[in-house]
């Protein structure tokens, strides 16, 4: 029965996280008003996505201002400004009614980080709306994960690949997984803690197919090791992450993520089993020289189209592209449709590793050679699990990253591999 657990933990851990969007906040907003407020904010996501405002015009106050600028000015700022934007859907993160029957809107585009105040009259007709550079305006975006150390060394266990790393919750001790595959900042596991559960946020769905319901609490006292202190954090997301205590860890206090990682640029040595982390200033830049620029074997160069927390990027393998993402929480494995594995095995870039998968028999694991960047060679993978799928794709965890140490900037949106 262990065995049996004990997959199911690493089907989860392997596939996509919880399936969690931030929450949009409706404060004192009816029914009926929320509705309207969704409305016009469909209508604004159509007028950015086209770069026409025409339609919008009827729904457009005669009092409206945007970037400091009135009607008919405003209109034409507001051309150039989404001609230059992503297109994307906009999330309204907070809503709130005002004493003078208006509605104050803090909006998202997309997962692009990029901000928006807006506010709507009583009859829901725009009457401002402004791009805002500094999102720490935007009420609930402030990062409450920062802490003021330019420089933190994090000592972890290394579990079957998983990246543990001591830590206490409201006295409780335990370990946090390392997953820079969560977006959340702490996501935590309520079956180990005492964390009461009467504030539910949604339901959440892990890649096997297992269902979580999240809630979210207020937490008194958090510690990582010697160097990490938070206290009185607000609305921590947290789940019943049961099987990780059976597979990998009794004592599993929860995932520590992006939103905490973001603002470091940060070494992770599996040799050391050691994770280095320097504070970034607003251009990616740390004021520190970590690492000896002779021991660059590759900088890789990522964009995070599906979540801010996943870079992906392209490799070459056998003269064709394979979209390739990272994630510290995940062993590893590739998706293959059958001609291109059929290749692969030709070619001698696929080999048989393994008949054995982390203790289960005739599960056959695969070593991947030829992987390329830039035309430069990169190390053998090994202990790949294959899946059969309708396209080409690899998502990289423990068993590549260990073969480097690997400096890691969401800021500069790069990954370089060093020597070992």
């Amino acid at each position: 029965m262990k065995q049996i657990i004990f997959i199911l933990v690493l089907l989860i851990v392997l596939m996509p996280k919880a399936n969690c969007q931030k929450e949009s906040i409706f404060n004192n907003l009816s029914k009926d008003e929320k509705i309207k407020v969704l409305e016009q904010i469909k209508l604004l996501e159509d007028a950015f996505k086209k770069s026409s405002f025409d339609s919008l015009k009827e729904n457009v106050s005669s009092d409206f201002t945007s970037m400091g600028q009135s009607m008919p000015i405003s209109i034409e700022v507001l051309k150039q400004m989404s001609a230059q934007m992503p297109k994307g859907s906009f999330k309204v993160l907070n809503a709130s009614k005002t004493k003078k029957e208006l509605y104050d809107l803090d909006l998202e585009l997309g997962n692009f980080g990029i901000y928006f105040k807006s506010t709507l009259d009583s009859k829901f007709k725009f009457i401002k709306l402004d791009y805002i550079e500094d999102k720490e305006h935007i009420e609930g975006t402030i990062n409450q994960y920062l802490v003021s150390k330019e420089y933190i060394s994090l000592p972890f266990h290394l579990i079957d690949g998983y990246i543990l790393i001591d830590g206490e919750i409201n006295d409780r001790k335990g370990k946090f997984m390392f997953d820079t595959g969560n977006p959340q900042g702490l996501l935590l596991n309520n079956n180990f803690l005492d964390l009461k559960k009467n504030s539910k946020v949604g339901n959440g769905r892990v890649g096997s197919g297992q269902q979580l319901i999240m809630y979210k609490s207020d937490i008194a006292k958090i510690r990582i090791i010697n160097e990490v202190n938070w206290d009185n954090l607000n609305n921590v997301m947290h789940a019943d992450f049961g099987f990780i205590e059976e597979g990998i860890t009794k004592d599993f206090l929860g995932f520590l993520g992006y939103e905490f990682i973001k603002n470091y640029e940060f070494i992770i040595d599996y040799d050391a089993q050691v994770i280095n982390l320097y504070q970034l200033d607003e251009t990616g830049h740390s004021s520190q020289n970590i690492y000896n620029k002779e021991d660059v074997i590759e900088s890789l160069k990522f964009t995070t189209p599906s979540g801010k927390q996943i870079p992906v990027l392209e490799f070459s393998l056998a003269n064709e592209k394979i979209v390739s993402s990272f994630d510290t929480g995940t062993q590893g494995d590739i998706k293959l449709l059958r001609s291109f594995k059929n290749k692969l095995l030709q070619t001698k870039d696929l080999k048989l590793f393994n008949n054995c998968w982390y203790g289960q028999p005739n599960i056959p694991t695969f070593v991947l050679d030829g992987l390329t960047y830039n035309d430069n060679k990169l190390e053998k993978i090994r202990n790949l699990s294959i899946l059969d799928s309708d396209k080409n794709e690899i998502q990289l965890g423990y068993q590549f990253l260990k073969n480097y140490k690997t400096v890691w900037n969401y800021k500069k949106n790069t990954i370089i591999l060093l020597k070992r």
